[in-house]
């Protein structure tokens, strides 16, 4: 790493701003990621960041058409053509401006085109486990890239990848970065309407014993309740999952044993309830 990337990094990271927006912010300034957006950032807290990027002479710009508020951050004009294809791209599914716009955030224009497609057996879940496995540095559930990569094999993707770590590494502060790469090589239980739960296990033909949760998604509603509840929601699956749990998979449904007792998650389709391992 030069050393005025290393000292522009030491100054940054002394700021008051959370670390996974210092992240985006250096990611883009050092030109590893053509443009990007902070997903769920209000517009009340720009003005602590709003200072940062007008040093670093960085490009940005609000938006809501998601219903998610975020801020584009960018490098150049880009970031203006980005705020007006948000519509089309997301309200409209226009497959010409989705692939603009993929392109214009660094993403592969291979992985782009790949992507759009409607199709449920081409979810995200469905995507990844047909082509399992993957490598730590296309796990997209734990940040490593923003994207959908087209392929284990993309060199793009794993490139921004390898990238992408040496600079979590120094916001981190990680002194054992094979320690931070581990945490990446993991599972991910992926379900069809986008809730996943990242953990590590030990893997045994189509049975899996989680031995750490590392995060998962679930409906903020779902609500602890008696052994006998139905597992046909996914968020409830989700609410389930434990370390010392064993995950048994098949086309059709999921088991969860645990230690006296046996769930049963029935999946609604191919795309549902899908084992990605990345390693």
């Amino acid at each position: 790493m030069e050393e005025k990337t290393k000292q522009l990094i030491d100054t940054l990271t002394k700021l008051k701003i959370s670390k996974d927006i210092l992240e985006v912010i250096l990611l883009v300034k050092l030109k590893i990621k053509r443009n990007a957006s902070i997903e769920y950032f209000e517009e009340k807290n720009l003005k602590t960041i709003e200072p940062i990027l007008k040093i670093l002479n960085l490009q940005y710009k609000l938006t809501t058409i998601t219903g998610i508020p975020k801020l584009i951050v960018g490098t150049n004009n880009e970031v203006e053509e980005i705020f007006n294809l948000e519509e089309e791209v997301f309200l409209k599914k226009n497959k010409k401006a989705h692939i603009r716009y993929g392109i214009l955030m660094g993403y592969p224009k291979c992985c782009c085109e790949k992507s759009y497609n409607n199709d449920k057996k081409n979810s995200v879940g469905y995507h990844y486990v047909t082509k399992n496995p993957w490598p730590w540095q296309l796990n997209n559930y734990k940040t490593m890239i923003w994207h959908i990569p087209c392929s284990p094999e993309c060199k793009e993707s794993i490139e921004f990848g390898n990238k992408h770590i040496i600079i979590r590494e120094k916001i981190r502060n990680k002194k054992d970065p094979d320690s931070l790469i581990s945490s990446y090589k993991n599972f991910c239980l992926h379900f069809s309407q986008n809730l996943y739960s990242n953990f590590q296990g030990n893997k045994n033909n189509n049975s899996i014993t989680i031995t750490k949760i590392l995060n998962k998604t679930q409906n903020s509603h779902a609500e602890h309740t008696d052994e006998n509840i139905n597992l046909s929601k996914q968020e409830k699956i989700q609410y389930f999952i434990e370390e010392g749990d064993v995950l048994t998979i098949t086309d059709k449904k999921i088991e969860i044993n645990k230690k006296d007792q046996k769930y049963i998650y029935t999946k609604i389709d191919e795309s549902d309830g899908c084992l990605i391992e990345f390693n």
